[in-house]
């Protein structure tokens, strides 16, 4: 099962992933999955897993990268929600990029 793949079919946003219901409505549920935008050309897995490790225990990383780009699962929602607050807070820098979550 690939990183993504216990997950249903959805579009990862932030720390939530938003549904279709049969009904067309979008249903919002916490996820443990953040995606990470604006990552430095420099950038590796381990740079990846160092600055997402500060905020609880990683469990896998997909990067992407040629898209400067990639995808974090931590072991819990909390940890996830402890990322986000703290991208929000304050903007963090890899290299010479601003990251965005």
């Amino acid at each position: 099962v690939g990183l993504l793949g216990s997950l249903p079919p959805s579009l990862v946003v932030a720390d939530k992933v938003l549904m279709a219901d049969a009904g067309g409505k979008e249903e919002v549920a916490p996820s443990k999955v953040l995606h990470v935008r604006n990552l430095p050309e420099e950038c590796t897995e381990m740079d990846m897993r160092s600055l997402c490790g500060q905020y609880g225990t990683v469990e896998r990383v997909l990067h992407l990268s040629r898209q400067h780009q990639g995808f974090v699962e931590f072991s819990s929602v909390e940890e996830a929600g402890a990322m986000l607050e703290a991208f929000t807070a304050r903007p963090m820098r890899l290299g010479t990029r601003v990251l965005m979550a």
